[in-house]
């Protein structure tokens, strides 16, 4: 389908990103204690690279983050309260459009590449305590961080975690790019 390849945002892997405005309606406190992020992904290398990520404005110690990873695999990193909770798994490749997602509850983080689940962890903190937070997309954590360099399209959030079916959804409705 090329409205999702026609409409994706391209990132130069030095100094571009996106930030989207707060949303009371996926404020994590409270709420749910759930979070889910997913996105179409064509990166040109195999690099170290931020996806898409969730935090709250101004605060870098409570965040979920969607990496690739420069051994070519799909990382999930969630910190909270400077606690962090990673796990990894998967093989992405350059110059290709892929669908990544991570999802994450007080009870676990899951990563999926292509709508298949590539890796898991029961051993995370609360979510709970992200807050209000806004989607960024091609994140430079930090000075020493990596930004994403290639394309992303369709990133979405959402405050519950997605099943393996929702996440196929996503991807259905780009037709597969």
């Amino acid at each position: 389908d090329s409205y999702c390849a026609t409409y994706s945002l391209a990132y130069n892997g030095t100094d571009e990103y996106t930030v989207s405005q707060a949303d009371a309606s996926l404020n994590t406190n409270g709420v749910s204690g759930e979070l889910s992020l997913a996105a179409w992904v064509k990166p040109d290398t195999i690099h170290n690279g931020y996806v898409v990520g969730y935090q709250p404005l101004g605060d870098r110690d409570n965040h979920l983050y969607l990496q690739l990873r420069d051994g070519g695999t799909v990382r999930g990193f969630l910190q909270v309260n400077g606690s962090n909770y990673i796990t990894s798994g998967g093989s992405y490749s350059s110059n290709v459009w892929q669908h990544v997602a991570v999802t994450c509850s007080d009870s676990e983080i899951k990563v999926y590449l292509n709508g298949s689940e590539v890796a898991s962890d029961t051993s995370v903190g609360n979510p709970d305590d992200i807050g209000t937070g806004r989607l960024i997309t091609a994140i430079r954590e930090s000075s020493s961080g990596s930004p994403y360099d290639g394309l992303i399209d369709d990133a979405a959030y959402g405050n519950r975690v997605w099943s393996q079916s929702d996440i196929q959804l996503l991807i259905d409705r780009c037709g597969g790019l």
